[in-house]
């Protein structure tokens, strides 16, 4: 299984358990996944609004205090973009 498959079922587990959900914030997502590989999309008060960890994207507002509105797999030459939670 190559390792976008596996972040994919890992993400598809965890929101089926129930442990990852829409709203939750930065700090609830690090301390269930650690800290992300990449981050994205920087406001101006140098919040990232994305999260990367592997292959899979964690959405955020641009805002501190903005949730978790998104999960996805973008695509790639291989693979189409997979929306896995919004």
């Amino acid at each position: 299984m190559n390792d976008r498959i596996a972040q994919i079922a890992r993400c598809k587990t965890l929101i089926a358990s129930g442990d990852l959900r829409l709203g939750m914030s930065r700090d609830e997502v690090n301390a269930l996944l650690g800290a992300p590989d990449d981050t994205g999309c920087i406001s101006r008060e140098g919040v990232p609004a994305i999260y990367k960890f592997g292959q899979i994207e964690f959405h955020f507002g641009k805002q501190t205090i903005d949730g978790l509105h998104l999960i996805c797999a973008d695509e790639n030459e291989a693979d189409p973009f997979v929306t896995l939670l919004s």
